[in-house]
């Protein structure tokens, strides 16, 4: 009896040992792939072209130009105007453009290709008489993205504003915080737009903020944010039903205030791979197609062309994992895929009377709109 206790703790101890030796091993490469990382200064890409801003949170740095930012060749400039554009833009157009403002988040901004493929951009290419400007930036929400254009868009006297989202966007809505970032956050206060976090906190150390999601990879802290999950990332504030009626009001003001200064305004909700089999969308894209339907809003669903195309043809459209090591490179469009979405929205939009009405008008070198 004796000789199987002694026998069982022998074989206790050494699988005790193996689990130190194992756990040892893992620890120590966790934590040089963690070094190697933050040598090869990999994590958010954002933090090589933006900077703090006290309404939004964050925005491009303007003048910037990145040669290589996402691959060999694949370049990255914004302009002096802190757009994603090779050139600064004059208040009012020239009188042979329409001037289109796309607002939004990383998929409009054109995470992933260079400013050439941006689906705003090969807009732009399929009419010689449209000027698109880049006015999206990555991580935003449509808050930020509202804010960003109330703030600098509208004065520069586009034709067309263009809010493109995906169902992410309403997501950042709910908290004053986005990856650990503080950003502001809109609340309805008897019926009005308030916004709150503002100005917003400045960071204490941009270089470990932008290290965050590389710092979040490692298993001690993956524990601790499943324990304190507000406290790194911030907490949830709003529901569902709050950012569904915030939403509303932010384009019901937006149309609004573009109505002002002839200013046609379109939503559009832009599809992602995900979205061609789940249908995790689906509740977000008939509330605003019920809303936009009873409020006359002009709203474009692009998720429905795209489950049209063929299975094959879907990788095309979206840049694969570990094509890029940036974090949530995945899933953003590749070339291909911003000129589906370019052409598929050229399409959309010509069918809008009022939009081709405009671009016939200034094609045959007629007076533009008054503004």
């Amino acid at each position: 009896m004796i000789k199987i206790l002694k026998f069982l703790l022998f074989i206790l101890y050494n699988v005790i040992v193996v689990l130190l030796i194992f756990l040892i091993v893992e620890c120590l490469c966790s934590t040089g792939l963690f070094i190697y990382n933050i040598h090869k200064n990999q994590g958010l890409a954002e933090k090589r072209y933006t900077e703090y801003d006290e309404l939004l949170g964050w925005i491009n740095m303007p003048n910037v130009y990145i040669p290589d930012m996402y691959g060999p060749g694949i370049y990255l400039r914004t302009n002096g105007q802190r757009f994603r554009n090779n050139h600064n833009f004059p208040l009012h157009p020239p009188p042979h453009k329409l001037r289109v403002i796309c607002s939004g988040d990383s998929l409009t901004f054109g995470f992933g290709v260079d400013n050439d493929h941006t689906w705003g951009q090969q807009l732009a290419a399929l009419h010689g008489n449209l000027e698109t400007i880049n006015m999206a930036q990555g991580g935003y929400g449509i808050d930020q993205a509202y804010l960003w254009y109330k703030r600098d868009g509208q004065k520069l006297n586009p034709d067309i504003q263009i809010l493109a989202f995906i169902t992410s966007d309403f997501n950042r809505m709910k908290s004053d915080k986005f990856l650990g970032f503080d950003k502001p956050i809109l609340k309805l206060e008897h019926g009005v737009l308030v916004t709150k976090n503002v100005p917003v906190p400045k960071p204490f150390s941009v270089w470990l903020k932008h290290k965050r999601l590389l710092v979040a990879n490692l298993s001690s802290i993956r524990i601790l944010n499943k324990l304190f999950y507000k406290t790194f990332w911030g907490g949830v504030k709003q529901n569902d039903k709050q950012i569904r009626e915030l939403s509303l009001k932010i384009f019901q003001d937006l149309t609004t205030m573009n109505q002002h200064k002839n200013i046609i305004t379109v939503f559009v909700y832009l599809p992602i791979k995900n979205d061609y089999k789940n249908n995790e969308s689906d509740p977000w894209r008939q509330f605003l197609h019920a809303e936009a339907a009873q409020h006359n809003l002009l709203f474009i669903d692009l998720v429905d062309e795209l489950r049209k195309l063929p299975p094959q043809y879907i990788d095309r459209l979206f840049i694969k994992k570990g094509s890029i090591h940036y974090a949530f490179a995945a899933g953003h469009y590749t070339d291909a895929g911003n000129l589906f979405i370019a052409q598929t929205l050229y399409a959309k939009l010509t069918g809008i009377p009022q939009i081709l009405s405009r671009l016939e008008k200034i094609k045959a070198g007629r007076a533009r709109p008054a503004m």
